[in-house]
């Protein structure tokens, strides 16, 4: 399956919608290869729901907070540090 790059959300719906039952799809790389939303209302429930799935406060013990924790949106914030954020309010 080959995907044109920077493809919009509709272009994904389209070349998606057969695999709907598919649980699992391995990518050999994502490079390029989403140009985003249309609609800012689904971007930004995406954001929050992928937010979650890679930035999980949890699992530590003796750790306030404990963490497993990656930054899905680091590149896009100025002057970010490769450091997590020591409560849960510092993860925007």
């Amino acid at each position: 399956l080959k995907l044109p790059r920077e493809s919009s959300e509709e272009t994904f719906k389209a070349v998606f919608s057969p695999f709907k039952d598919v649980k699992v799809i391995r990518f050999s790389s994502m490079q390029r290869a989403f140009a985003g939303f249309t609609d800012k209302t689904r971007e930004a429930s995406f954001r929050k729901r992928v937010k979650g799935y890679t930035g999980i406060w949890c699992c530590v013990e003796n750790k306030t907070p404990g963490h497993i924790y990656y930054d899905m949106y680091w590149d896009e914030k100025p002057n970010w540090k490769p450091v997590p954020p020591q409560t849960p309010a510092e993860d925007h």
